[in-house]
């Protein structure tokens, strides 16, 4: 079967609420969240005593909100691959296993961001270089990036079943995957370049691209209410 003559997903409320969610979550959690740490901010990475002496609790809130938009996007995944199970079974399963690698890793990076780091933290440990994101050399670097990585590589297989006459969701889709994959595999070659301009460049295009998929898709899956069905609102409301 090919990719044309895939039955496309209907128009559900729930599908259209799981994705505001993802939309509103990712903005909290990226643009929102990173502008609020800036009330204490880390100054450029240059050793774990340092990154002690400017530790505050609001550098932790983007992970706290990084957990809305893990579940939400799992909410959205789960039903895309509900309502898409009887006819594209292998397409939906890969969907699936893709999203519970991204979630599984961002899962444990995001828990040491908010539970270990501030132990080490507080304890003055130099171990804390090797956990906090604040240092574009840690490994768990590597956990994000592969796991969004992981995440784009789901968008980019659920990307079909949104329908040839969805062409802008298709593409937005496809274009998260794109860049998710390659700022993965980038990291491969070092991850120094994180927390320079070009990694900056590359943090707004993504949220850029992964908030208008989620707001696409949002609205234009969102469910119509028939003439019948506004006659009786408005009725009602007479009434």
């Amino acid at each position: 079967m090919s990719e044309r003559s895939l039955p496309a997903l209907d128009r559900d409320l729930p599908l259209s609420v799981a994705a505001a969610l993802v939309a509103a979550f990712a903005l909290l959690s990226g643009p929102v969240g990173f502008a609020l740490t800036l009330l204490h901010p880390q100054p450029a990475w240059t050793d774990a005593a340092t990154f002690v002496a400017h530790a505050h609790p609001i550098q932790q809130l983007p992970y706290w909100l990084g957990f809305g938009l893990l579940g939400s996007c799992l909410l959205l995944v789960a039903r895309v691959v509900a309502l898409s199970w009887e006819h594209n079974r292998t397409r939906a399963l890969v969907v699936l296993l893709l999203t519970a690698m991204y979630a599984a890793a961002i899962l444990v990076n995001y828990a040491l961001q908010v539970a270990y780091v501030p132990v080490l933290a507080r304890a003055g440990s130099p171990l804390v270089a090797y956990v906090t994101m604040a240092n574009p050399e840690a490994p768990t670097w590597l956990l994000e990036m592969f796991g969004y990585g992981a995440l784009g590589g789901a968008t980019w297989a659920a990307a079909p079943l949104f329908g040839a006459h969805r062409p802008w969701i298709r593409r937005l889709l496809v274009a998260n995957g794109v860049v998710s994959i390659a700022g993965a595999i980038t990291c491969a070659g070092g991850m120094g370049w994180l927390q320079t301009v070009p990694g900056l460049f590359a943090y707004l295009a993504w949220n850029a691209l992964f908030i208008a998929a989620a707001i696409a898709i949002a609205v234009d899956l969102r469910p119509r209410r028939t003439p019948r069905a506004a006659a009786r609102t408005l009725l009602h409301t007479r009434a």
